[in-house]
C-alpha cells in the first residue's frame, strides 16, 4: 500500500501484562480514490490479508477517528501472547533437541520458563489448544 502512495501510521498497543498488538492506520480518501485503482487494489489486497489473519486465529479490530486530515480507518492486529515467549520457547527447543546439557543448565531453564509464563500470566495449556486448532 506504501508503494501505492497510501500513508500507514503505525504504532503499538498494550492491552495486559505481556499482551499487545500492532494498529494501522490509513486516511480513507486515500483509500477511495477511484483515479488511483492501484490503491484500490493494494487495500484490497490488505484486507484479504486481514481476513486470513482471522481464519488462523488473530484478533483484529477496527475504528474509525476524524481530524483535520479526514476520517481515519484504523485495524488492530492482536499479537498472540505467545509472541512474547518467543526467545524462551527457542531456548525449549535448543534443550529439547539438543544432548549436551547439564543438569545445572536444564534446572535454570526449567525455573526461567516457570518465571516467564507467571511473569506473563499466560494459561499454556489454553494457548497451546487455540494453537493446535488453528484459532
Amino acid at each position: 500500500m506504501i508503494e501505492q502512495g497510501i500513508h500507514v501510521s503505525a504504532r503499538d498497543e498494550l492491552f495486559g501484562r505481556g499482551d499487545g498488538g500492532l494498529t494501522l492506520t490509513l486516511l480513507l480518501s486515500e483509500l477511495k480514490d477511484a483515479a488511483k485503482k492501484e490503491r484500490q487494489q493494494a487495500f484490497a489486497t490488505f484486507l484479504n490479508d486481514l481476513d486470513s489473519f482471522e481464519k488462523y486465529g488473530m484478533e483484529i479490530r477496527h475504528s474509525f477517528s476524524l481530524d483535520e486530515a479526514g476520517v481515519h480507518v484504523s485495524y488492530t492486529l492482536r499479537l498472540s501472547c505467545l509472541m512474547s515467549l518467543n526467545s524462551t520457547i527457542n531456548k525449549a527447543e535448543y534443550y529439547i533437541n539438543g544432548t549436551d546439557h547439564s543438569d545445572w543448565d536444564v534446572k535454570v531453564f526449567e525455573a526461567e520458563y516457570r518465571e516467564c509464563l507467571r511473569n506473563y500470566e499466560i494459561d499454556i495449556q489454553n494457548e497451546l489448544k487455540k494453537s493446535s486448532s488453528g484459532k
